[in-house]
């Protein structure tokens, strides 16, 4: 029998070497990967969970919101508005009896200054003017009349409707008034 002799690579024992380290390096390699895969996992779970949580969260966040608007805004005007309708029922069984004219002007008064302390609870103030000018900031002019006197032009002459502001800053109705001008003005603007 013939025997084979075998070919030795000078090299072979440095390649054996390298082929062992590559795959001890792939083994390493291949844990390293399945960690790195399941850390991403966890991440991606922990993430899910996250968003459910700030998902219960604005979901909360708005109850608390809503209860909270109730609470401090309309449970307090809904109950001065009921005050005012008990108010208006007791005036209107008084009706019934003969009341003189002083005696609805009475109840009335009374009847308007209740609402006006109600707008002054939720913030709302009535516009006050110091000067006797049209203040186009405040006030809204609904008609002009004409004046022969240019010192009265622009001069507030009648108040038709009070105006209001919430908060000393916003203002929810400007007040409304007739307005004079000075009559050369007017035939200028024609």
């Amino acid at each position: 029998m013939k025997t084979r002799r075998q070919y030795q690579n000078p090299n072979y024992s440095t390649i054996v070497t390298t082929i062992n380290e590559i795959r001890q390096s792939s083994v390493k390699l291949q844990d390293q990967l399945l960690k790195i895969k399941e850390l991403y996992q966890e991440k991606i779970s922990n993430d899910e969970l996250k968003n459910k949580q700030f998902e219960i969260m604005v979901e909360e966040l708005q109850r608390y919101k809503n209860n909270f608007v109730f609470e401090t805004v309309q449970k307090r005007i809904y109950l001065e508005l009921i005050a005012i309708n008990d108010r208006l029922e007791d005036f209107l069984k008084l009706m019934n009896d003969d009341l003189s004219k002083d005696e609805i002007i009475q109840h009335l008064t009374s009847f308007q200054k209740q609402l006006m302390q109600i707008l002054i609870n939720q913030g709302v103030d009535q516009i006050y003017t110091d000067s006797d000018r049209f203040d186009p900031k405040n006030q809204e002019a609904v008609d002009v009349v004409k004046t022969e006197k240019p010192e009265e032009d622009q001069l507030i002459n009648e108040v038709v409707a009070k105006g209001f502001i919430y908060d000393n800053k916003k203002i929810l109705r400007p007040e409304k008034v007739v307005v004079k001008m000075y009559s050369n003005q007017i035939k200028k603007e024609v």
